[in-house]
């Protein structure tokens, strides 16, 4: 007994001593308690993100101006004037929550039709301003609150490249599942890569005719593989078991691979924040908790406050999930989906060059 407390004694000390370790045991979680209180606190105290809606008003008269000003009353609500078009083209491409587009009836009652086409992915929100919508079109109306929108004319559709059809749950969480399945790679190879380093495999290597930088090559191609392998197979899975639908199947597999690609440079960063497994493995998962959550995959972007929701175009998990949803079922042009592409791309280039520079001066 004598020998296993000083055996537990001896690992306390070298946990002790490593401070990147201690910092991701202790310091993280305190971290990471501050943003979870943040976005409750949001959600407690109604501190969100204003729901941005496009407003499409062809009537043009004093019924709808009366019940746009009642809407803006409404904090939780940004009305943002546009054209048919155009705010069909931003909720599509996930700049607004949804589009209200008030349509004259002459001679009918009620006198104004709406139309309010959302975002599949955000029906929370959307039965938020359903509801909200249709007590305001009562009261432009003249008449009593009600809960039925047919009766005061109000069409919910969602706005999507197949609107007549409604979407499967599995094609929204079809990109946060593939996302996490490059999370898991990321982390395992990260700790992979310094294992190497602690065990002599790494020395071993370098005693071959090969140098760092092939070295480090091989590691990223066999990142890139085994990220290209998985997602392909959960993709390949979403399409059979659970009907996901691929509108565009080369656009996905441009999205994929820039999605692989840049977990390839994260995987390279991270292994360079520590010089030992446990050091790698927490700062590894604790970085990647961040970005699933900032990005989306925990939590929805729409429960963040207002700072939270800035911070979350660094998450390179949003701008993965945003090409994965505009290949799948978003309907995405070839130019928008390269606005996405070309951010993920970009991370996963600073973060290999910033992870390789570190790791050849550490091993120089």
């Amino acid at each position: 007994m004598k020998g296993a407390w000083h055996l537990a004694l001896k690992d306390l000390r070298l946990l002790l001593r490593d401070r990147v370790a201690l910092f991701w045991v202790l310091g993280f979680p305190v971290l990471f308690a501050l943003l979870i209180g943040a976005v409750v606190q949001a959600g407690l105290s109604g501190d969100t993100v204003p729901i941005r809606v496009m407003l499409v008003d062809a009537c043009d008269s004093e019924a709808s101006r009366r019940m746009t000003r009642e809407i803006e009353r409404h904090q939780r609500i940004e009305l943002t004037p546009a054209s048919a078009s155009e705010a069909r083209a931003a909720v599509r491409r996930a700049e607004a929550v949804a589009y209200l587009h008030l349509q004259p009836t002459p001679g009918e009652t009620p006198a104004i039709r709406a139309e309010l086409g959302f975002d599949p992915a955000r029906e929370i929100e959307s039965t938020f301003l359903e509801q909200l919508f249709v007590q305001t079109l009562a009261r432009a109306s003249g008449r009593a609150p009600v809960t039925a929108s047919a009766d005061l004319g109000l069409r919910k559709i969602p706005v999507a490249a197949r609107a007549a059809r409604p979407r499967r749950a599995f094609d929204i969480v079809f990109p946060s599942v593939v996302s996490w399945g490059l999370i898991g790679c990321a982390a395992c190879f990260a700790v992979s890569l310094v294992s190497e380093r602690t065990r002599g495999t790494y020395v071993r290597l370098r005693a071959l005719p090969l140098s760092r930088r092939v070295v480090l090559a091989g590691k990223a191609l066999s990142s890139l593989l085994a990220n290209l392998a998985v997602a392909s197979i959960l993709t390949c899975i979403g399409v059979v078991a659970f009907g996901v639908e691929v509108l565009h199947p080369w656009r996905l597999c441009i999205a994929l691979t820039a999605t692989a690609l840049c977990f390839v440079g994260i995987t390279v960063a991270l292994s360079v924040l520590g010089r030992t497994e446990q050091a790698v493995a927490g700062a590894g998962w604790a970085t990647l908790l961040v970005m699933a959550m900032l990005g989306g995959a925990m939590v929805p972007l729409s429960l963040l406050p207002a700072w939270l929701l800035d911070l979350s175009h660094l998450s390179p998990v949003k701008w993965g999930i945003l090409a994965l949803e505009g290949a799948s079922w978003r309907d995405f042009s070839a130019a928008e989906l390269a606005v996405p592409c070309a951010v993920l791309l970009g991370v996963g280039v600073v973060s290999f060059v910033a992870g390789a520079l570190v790791f050849e001066s550490t091993e120089s």
